[in-house]
């Protein structure tokens, strides 16, 4: 389950990008965005069809299933059919089109030019007047010998790299306006090309749809106990990432409770933020003692699980409080506490 919420969260934030369109290193107009829903509109009702064709031979379809059998679908040419539905015989809306369909494909994106890109860029388009995109290109390229030639500070290779990123965005919109077409960085993959893999009916693998999700928990609960599973950690608190077969029911485990309060601690603490978090410790002992002053007996006596200077400075406690019995809780409620003194 938790991989499938990734990949479709992948897919979510390509929808997210092309909606509002203004993320610096991955800029859409709304032109682009609204083509880019025709393209996958059009990709849908190619994976339509393909269900159609596997109603009397596959015993479950829905929006889980991998539509495609043992192999991938053809993104590419799959891609180039809708261009050519969606931009007919308008060149300029078909060159469009073509920029759009990469991008999906994840083989370029459209970003701000960083400052040192911006200067040089200034530098290659001076004293130009052009009548055509042809000439600015020609120009911008002449530049770059005449610059590095007469100033040996200035490296050509940089200098080249960026003419050619000017020289693109010309080719594309016909003039420089201070943005970028370049290649993904790879930490930045998948960026849209989980939307098209949704829309073809081919995101989720066919081994990880939700029908083999019981037998593959057996098959857990048969190996006994696990070693050298994955682990998560924070300042020395470790969680398997098999807890969160826990979660999955509906049951939050100390262990995993105490990992989340530690990584929201870390974050408040970076980002200066006026609140304190208290640990599981003291939400367990919150929820069983009777009465405030017995509750201060027992915390008096702590000094690793509570800080009581750190907590007095800060404005505002959140605190886990456990609200069903038992030695293991796994039920709780999030408490905001502040003074009224």
């Amino acid at each position: 389950e938790r991989t499938r919420f990734e990949l479709r969260q992948q897919a979510n934030a390509s929808r997210t990008l092309r909606k509002y369109g203004f993320c610096e290193a991955d800029l859409w107009t709304v032109e682009e965005s609204s083509i880019a829903e025709e393209l996958l509109k059009g990709l849908g009702v190619t994976a339509h069809e393909q269900r159609g064709r596997l109603k009397h031979t596959v015993s479950r379809i829905d929006s889980d299933t991998w539509l495609w059998g043992d192999e991938e679908p053809d993104f590419v040419a799959e891609l180039h059919g809708e261009i050519v539905r969606v931009a007919g015989d308008d060149p300029d809306r078909r060159r469009v089109c073509e920029h759009v369909a990469s991008r999906l494909l994840d083989a370029a994106r459209v970003r701000i030019a960083t400052a040192d890109e911006t200067h040089i860029a200034s530098e290659l388009l001076q004293d130009g007047a052009f009548d055509t995109v042809r000439d600015m290109a020609a120009h911008v390229s002449s530049r770059v010998a005449e610059l590095c030639n007469s100033d040996a500070s200035k490296d050509r290779e940089t200098y080249s790299a960026v003419a050619s990123l000017v020289c693109r965005r010309l080719e594309y919109c016909g003039r420089w306006d201070g943005k970028v077409i370049d290649v993904v960085p790879s930490d930045c993959l998948p960026l849209h090309m989980s939307a098209v893999r949704e829309a073809l009916g081919a995101l989720i693998p066919a081994r990880l749809h939700r029908s083999l999700d019981a037998a593959v928990h057996k098959q857990r609960q048969d190996l006994g106990d696990v070693r050298g599973v994955s682990k998560l950690s924070m300042e020395g608190w470790g969680v398997s990432v098999r807890a969160e077969d826990a979660l999955s029911q509906g049951s939050l485990q100390e262990e995993v409770l105490e990992l989340f309060l530690k990584v929201l601690n870390k974050i408040c603490k970076q980002l200066k933020l006026s609140v304190a978090i208290g640990s599981k410790t003291v939400g367990k002992e919150a929820g069983r003692q009777e009465s405030p002053s017995k509750l201060a007996s027992i915390m008096e006596h702590w000094r690793k699980v509570w800080d009581g200077g750190g907590v007095r400075a800060q404005p505002i406690l959140v605190l886990p409080v456990a609200v069903d019995e038992g030695d293991k809780p796994k039920d709780w409620m999030c408490v905001l506490v502040s003074s009224v003194v």
